[in-house]
């Protein structure tokens, strides 16, 4: 169970108001779907939910996730949060390989970077270890590239994972196996919130809210 909360919220950029979000608290239960019109707030709402706005971008009150997960009953906690912004491959690092970076994440983040744990999460995303041994993010097509970043969210541990327009300039074969991978086993585990146009995604959410906007105000409603 996630509560999803915005108090008070508002976006300035560069000093001028930008978005004004309505005070709202929602219980939801993951996988949940964030849906809106492009140009609604879905994707700054998420980016301050992991607190990534732009430097460009000043708030006023707040906007956050509280995950009940693993607390005393009654208790919420900020939760470690990952997210994947559209089209990651241009937030990857190209200076090395794909299999070192994911072994420095799984380092930074406690876990023993170990092949053999590398090839199976690469394994239950539908990636190939051993294509991945040698190339680099930037030689990776766009679906390898959403799904190399989701392996490196894992790698994270993160208690949240948000994921910004996962299937969003996909070709139909890279779109559909980034959709099986939203339901492997290894993914079952982390709470998502997925941000997405695309209706397929409904197949795999649990829940729904949207991101409504009217001018500089938008409403978060269920």
């Amino acid at each position: 169970m996630l509560k999803l909360e915005s108090d008070r919220f508002s976006l300035r950029a560069r000093g001028k108001p930008l978005l004004q979000f309505e005070d709202a608290s929602y219980l939801v239960t993951p996988p949940l779907w964030l849906s809106g019109a492009s140009g609604s707030g879905k994707s700054l709402l998420c980016r301050a939910f992991a607190g990534l706005l732009p430097l460009t971008i000043t708030c006023d009150g707040h906007a956050a996730i509280f995950s009940a997960r693993d607390q005393p009953e009654g208790e919420w906690q900020r939760p470690r949060i990952v997210y994947i912004p559209q089209s990651p491959a241009s937030a990857l690092p190209t200076a090395i390989r794909c299999i070192d970076l994911f072994n420095r994440v799984s380092a930074w983040s406690g876990r023993d970077a170990i092949p053999a744990r590398a090839r199976d999460v690469f394994g239950s995303l539908g990636l190939d270890a051993d294509s991945l041994v040698g190339l680099q993010a930037h030689q990776l097509s766009g679906g390898m590239a959403q799904r190399f970043a989701i392996a490196l969210a894992i790698a994270a541990r993160p208690e949240v994972l948000i994921l910004d327009e996962p299937t969003v300039g996909l070709d139909p074969k890279s779109r559909s196996a980034v959709l099986s991978t939203l339901n492997a086993p290894v993914l079952r585990r982390i709470p998502l919130l997925i941000v997405s146009h695309d209706q397929a995604i409904e197949a795999f959410c649990a829940d729904r809210l949207t991101v409504v906007r009217d001018g500089s105000r938008v409403d978060l409603v269920r």
